[in-house]
């Protein structure tokens, strides 16, 4: 009890009792105040901490305890509450209140109400003042917490805490996220605010929660995402209460931060220079104006969450919903830390529907996008450059279709997608690989398709619908054939390692021959055209993709709907495919690119089709060939060129053609098709009769009877051997293109395959059946022809002298002569009528003069003729008429020759003009020296350069004033028609040699031609390839053999000192040979 008295006695000294207000004076010195709450303090430690002094207090209800509890608590409750009392005297009574707690505690820990009652209200006021410093704020929150109720404290703090530290403290020591009314009366206070539109209290809550997180006050390592979202988080989850009040939080700054930005917005624009944006959203923080943006607070909460739990999908999708610049970026930075499920759940599929929303007629440049687009990427660096994880082909599949949105954007040439599209593919591909070699199973799953069928998502028309994308597309498919490797910076290490079998380019191929988009036929041609090497290697997926196109045009026929622009591009794939087919699928190709071309109307139809078919045609094989209706579609679709190919197969059918090529190379075909010679015998002999004649006026005409001619003398010389009844006809057409060809001869000799086939059918043809063919009609026309042709065979000489020998010509020449003499008088009055007629239509157009005065002369003469005696035989009469007619007719042939030739001249066609000249020349020696041969000098030959018919230098100055050390050169053009000018220029020297050599050097133009063949030849095809071109033109100049000689030479030096290139020359050469 002693002990009690003095240690009351002591305590009322601390205390000041002797004194009124002395702690609650306001002059009351502050280090007395420290001196007497830092002794108060000790002792109550020592009533806590030592038995026996704790042993003063125990009773709970002497005199000490009455002391303290009736006395010194009010005393210092009112000293730390009172305003007037300073704030450094008020601290330090805080902390003799938490020891009073404290003691409080130790002597009855189980007492309600407590031994020492602090009450909290005024307390908790005092703290959640934000105009008080931190320290005595502090100081507060310390004596709360020691305080028995802390529920009540909880409550007490939720409703009245308005700023960060209140906050925090309430989260850290007061269990405020493990209370459900707790949260609710935040909630609602936040939803207040945002009704009020103020900004303080959520951004204090957000703040408040990034340093509960940052510094470990609040433990959120225990969640464990639950797949029903209807399913409520287990109890001790601390994420799901920071998501309700984060989300609590963005809405009410939200509002308020989207009002800030609109007056923001308002004032910018209407202060001049001022610029639309957004500033900071008060309290401490505030993003910019754009709704593609969140306020500072909130991001860096969701930093701090996401740090700690990144990989809690409701956290991932309040971090991502709604999409903002800085929370994307913020994911973005976080990427490393998320799984492989995270990516596939939550975060694949939200950037897929952000990707969805963009535009795509371009990269619009919004920051958001570009942040969106950054994230994908992200993705692919962590799993297939950097390689930080092992992907699974799920992923892989995910993040591939995600690229190719990327892609189908228009993001491609800055982020590299299609490299990392093609590596994604590659790495799956070789992982299934290794797996089934080692006998294991690939690691993807059952949902995913194999690594290769991936390319089907490349080749969507949704993916591929313009330019841009296309090449994408087509650059991660020639990545995956190993035809792409222009890599640069960071992905150069991740392809390091990759490299392509050509066991993949088949794999390869033959998934893409499957594809039947209008994106994948561009990519065929593109490969066609590109690497032709790698299609014809894979003649498989060739096949494969034939059947593709097949499925295409029978789908197509029998929904009888076309897609044009699908139809257009594998018409260009057909086309580009041709180079690169071989014999085996030429047959195929054709049938298709005939259907396909079948797809399109005939005014879309572009004249390379013909060119088209036409080449694959010719690779067809005899053996195979085509059916009938497939031939039959070609002949009515197609043009010339593919009809003269298609002559190898169906050759009676192309008897009629309108073009002269077409049919000459019919008949050449038909020359070793025995079985159609004797059925269409005929036709062939139509068929070998061109629609010009020999003296026409055009040189077309002329030229189609030579080349009919010479094509069908081997098939026609067949026909007469196998079918006796057509020798005559043969004979007939052979004699007239013995004529034909001479004129097309610059020595005006027929042409020597015409010869043979007239010598043929002599020899393979007995004199009996030659005699009987010739005879058996009866006719002196037969007789004549058989001279004729005796003329020109000396095989068929002797057959006609055997036949004069046997006695069968007198029998037939007198069988004849009767009908012969009959014949006379009607053809001199048929000669005679038509002369008249001829001398008014000639003076009519011509006005050729000299022709109406020969023709009155003839009248007059004959007039006169009448006065010859009447015992004139009738046999006399007859030849003065025939004479008289003969003259006139020649003069007006002269007349009709001379405005035949102008006409040419003025019609710019001067090589008709010359054949023209030519035949005046040949008919009368002295009007053509009078009319003709000044028309040749001035008008003619020089026409003949003017319209290029006659080739001339494109260094024509040079090499005439070189003296011959300046090669000629001609354009690509002119060589290539080497035969056509060639031929054309020895027609005019075979015609007139003196003429065009005075006035065009004829013979220079011909070597310097010849020498620019040959210097072109050397170049490309090498000197064997020259040697040969020289002997088949009969070129032999010795200028020109010593530089063919010089290139062998020096193709010997050559292989002396590298034998590689010298045999890559000689495979060269042999190859052109």
């Amino acid at each position: 009890d002693g002990a009690r008295t003095a240690t009351v006695a002591t305590l009322g000294v601390l205390l000041a009792d002797h004194k009124d207000n002395f702690l609650t004076n306001a002059h009351t010195d502050d280090y007395v105040v420290r001196n007497l709450a830092d002794n108060l303090i000790k002792m109550f430690n020592i009533f806590v901490q030592k038995p026996k002094f704790a042993a003063l207090v125990a009773g709970g209800g002497d005199q000490l305890t009455a002391y303290l509890k009736d006395v010194a608590l009010p005393r210092l409750r009112t000293a730390a509450t009172k305003t007037g009392v300073p704030l450094a005297n008020r601290n330090h009574y805080l902390r003799v209140l938490r020891a009073f707690v404290q003691l409080g505690d130790s002597i009855a820990p189980s007492a309600t109400p407590p031994l020492f009652d602090v009450p909290s209200g005024s307390i908790a006021a005092m703290a959640t003042d934000h105009r008080h410093d931190a320290v005595h704020r502090g100081l507060a929150f310390d004596l709360l917490a020691a305080l028995p109720d802390r529920a009540a404290v909880a409550a007490t703090l939720a409703a009245k805490a308005t700023d960060m530290l209140a906050f925090e403290q309430l989260w850290a020591h007061f269990g405020g996220l493990d209370s459900d009314d707790i949260v609710d009366v935040v909630v609602k206070r936040l939803q207040a605010a945002q009704q009020r539109a103020e900004t303080q209290l959520p951004l204090a809550v957000l703040q408040s929660l990034s340093q509960a997180i940052n510094n470990r006050d609040v433990d959120i390592g225990k969640f464990a995402y639950v797949d029903d979202e209807d399913e409520p988080p287990p109890p001790e989850d601390k994420m799901a209460t920071i998501i309700t009040l984060a989300r609590a939080c963005d809405a009410a700054a939200k509002n308020v931060y989207k009002e800030f930005s609109t007056a923001a917005v308002s004032s910018a624009t209407s202060t001049p220079g001022g610029t639309p944006g957004g500033g900071g959203g008060g309290g401490g923080g505030g993003g910019g104006g754009d709704e593609d943006e969140r306020c500072t607070e909130m991001v860096e909460l969701l930093t701090c969450a996401l740090r700690e739990r990144p990989q809690c999908e409701p956290l991932l999708q309040l971090s991502l919903t709604p999409p903002t610049i800085e929370s994307v970026a913020m994911c973005s930075a976080l990427s490393s830390e998320f799984t492989e499920k995270t990516w596939m759940h939550c975060i694949l599929p939200f950037l897929n529907e952000q990707l969805d929303k963009m535009s795509l007629h371009g990269v619009s440049g919004k920051q958001i996008e570009q942040e969106v687009v950054d994230f994908v990427r992200e993705c692919a660096r962590l799993y297939y450059i950097n390689k930080d994880h092992v992907p699974s082909a799920t992923i892989g599949y995910l993040l591939l279709k995600t690229i190719l949105n990327c892609v189908r954007h228009g993001y491609v040439e800055t982020e590299r997608f299609p490299f990392l599209a093609a590596n994604i593919i590659i790495y799956h591909y070789q992982d299934a690989r290794n797996s089934a070699a080692a006998g294991g199973a690939a690691g993807s799953s059952a949902k995913v398709p194999p690594p290769l069928e991936w390319l089907r998502e490349c080749f969507r028309s949704s993916i591929a619908h313009q330019r841009l994308q296309l090449r994408a597309v087509e650059e991660i498919a020639q990545r995956l054939l190993g035809q792409h490797d222009d890599l640069d910076g960071d992905l150069d290490a991740a392809a390091a390692g990759t490299t392509i079998s050509a066991a993949q380019q088949r794999d390869v191929l033959l998934v893409l021959a499957t594809i039947d988009d209008e994106s994948c036929f561009y990519f065929w041609q593109q490969l066609a055209a590109s690497s032709p090497k790698i299609i014809k290697s894979n003649e498989r997926a060739v096949k494969k993709l034939l059947s593709t196109v097949q499925r295409m045009v029978l789908a197509a026929v029998d929904k009888r709907r076309v897609d044009s622009r699908k139809v257009d591009a594998c018409a260009e794939m057909l086309r580009a495919l041709e180079p690169c087919i071989n014999h085996r699928c030429a047959a195929p190709l054709f049938q298709l690119t005939l259907q396909v071309l079948a797809l399109k109307p005939l005014a879309h139809q572009s004249g390379y089709s013909d060119e088209t078919l036409s080449r694959i045609a010719r690779k067809i094989p005899p053996d195979v060939g085509l059916t009938l209706p497939c031939c039959l579609e070609a002949l009515e679709r197609c043009g010339s060129l593919t009809r003269e190919a298609l002559c190898a197969f169906v050759p009676h059918l192309l008897l009629t053609d309108p073009d002269t090529s077409v049919r000459a190379e019919a008949l050449r075909v038909l020359r070793y098709r025995s079985d159609l010679l004797v059925p269409y015998c005929n036709m062939i002999i139509a068929a070998a009769h061109a629609t010009g004649t020999i003296s026409g006026t055009d040189v077309d005409a002329v030229l189609d009877d030579a080349t009919l001619a010479v094509a069908a003398a081997p098939t026609l010389a067949q026909l007469a051997i196998v079918h006796s009844p057509a020798v005559v006809a043969v004979v007939e057409f052979l004699v007239r293109a013995a004529k034909t060809t001479r004129f097309n001869d610059p020595q005006e000799k027929p042409d020597i395959g015409v010869l043979l086939a007239i010598d043929v059918i002599a020899e393979n043809k007995s004199m009996g059946e030659l005699a009987l063919a010739f005879t058996e009609r009866g006719k002196k026309r037969d007789l004549q022809l058989l001279q004729k042709v005796a003329k020109l065979s000396p095989k068929w000489r002797k057959v006609v002298e055997a036949m004069e020998h046997s006695g069968i010509l007198q029998v037939c020449r007198s069988a004849s002569d009767t009908a012969a003499a009959g014949a006379a008088a009607a053809a001199t009055s048929a000669a005679t009528s038509s002369a008249t007629t001829a001398t008014t239509t000639t003076a009519t157009s011509t006005g050729a003069v000299p022709a109406v005065v020969a023709a009155r002369k003839v009248k007059k003469s004959s007039g006169s003729s009448g006065k010859i005696r009447k015992n004139s035989s009738k046999g006399n009469t007859v030849d003065v008429a025939a004479g008289a007619a003969s003259t006139i007719t020649t003069l007006l042939e002269e007349d009709k020759l001379v405005g035949e030739i102008e006409k040419a001249c003025n019609d710019k066609k001067p090589m008709v003009a010359l054949y023209l000249c030519n035949q005046l020349r040949s008919t009368s020696s002295t009007t053509f020296q009078q009319r003709g041969l000044p028309l040749l000098r001035c008008r003619i030959l020089p026409l003949l350069v003017t319209t290029n018919a006659i080739p001339t230098p494109t260094n024509a100055a040079a090499v005439s004033s070189s003296n011959g050390d300046v090669a000629p050169e001609f354009s690509d053009g002119v060589l290539q028609n080497y035969n056509q000018y060639m031929s054309a220029m020895r027609q005019v020297q075979s015609l007139f040699i003196d003429e065009a050599e005075r006035a065009l050097q004829l013979q220079r133009r011909i070597d310097d031609l010849n020498e620019a063949k040959v210097r072109k030849i050397l170049s490309t095809e090498g000197p064997m390839r020259a040697r040969l071109w020289m002997s088949e033109n009969r070129v032999a100049a010795p200028h020109l053999l010593t530089l063919v000689e010089m290139y062998e030479l020096q193709g010997a030096v050559v292989a002396a000192h590298d034998p590689a290139a010298a045999t890559v020359a000689a495979a060269t050469t042999g190859g052109a040979a």
